[in-house]
């Protein structure tokens, strides 16, 4: 993935992890690790008008151990990366992810398989 323009907020974890201990409020409604919850749908315990990944960063985040706390790294704190214009990310095949475009944003993406 690469940023033509703006920067965008990563929040990763190892392909070893499991939906349930990533978020365990939304693992319900994302079969196959598949969130329709991100395109309108929100989790029980999502409240108020914004975004459902706006409460994941605002509520969740913070309650989480710091990464290498604990030794199970799911349950921490996911990797962060800032990703600005100019600069490539390469994401290796499983591994969960999501993304939050932190200002306008214009990016292009490719899945090889």
């Amino acid at each position: 993935t690469e940023v033509m323009y703006g920067r965008k907020l990563w929040l990763l974890h190892e392909p070893k992890c499991t939906m349930e201990q990533i978020w365990p409020d939304v693992a319900p409604q994302c079969p196959k690790g598949r969130c329709e919850v991100f395109y309108g749908v929100p989790p029980a315990s999502h409240t108020g008008d914004g975004l459902v990944l706006d409460t994941y960063l605002n509520t969740i985040l913070p309650k989480l151990p710091d990464r290498g706390t604990t030794n199970n790294t799911c349950l921490e704190k996911p990797q962060v990366v800032i990703q600005n214009a100019g600069e490539v990310l390469y994401l290796p095949a499983r591994w969960w992810h999501f993304t939050y475009n932190l200002d306008d944003t214009v990016g292009v993406t490719m899945h090889v398989l």
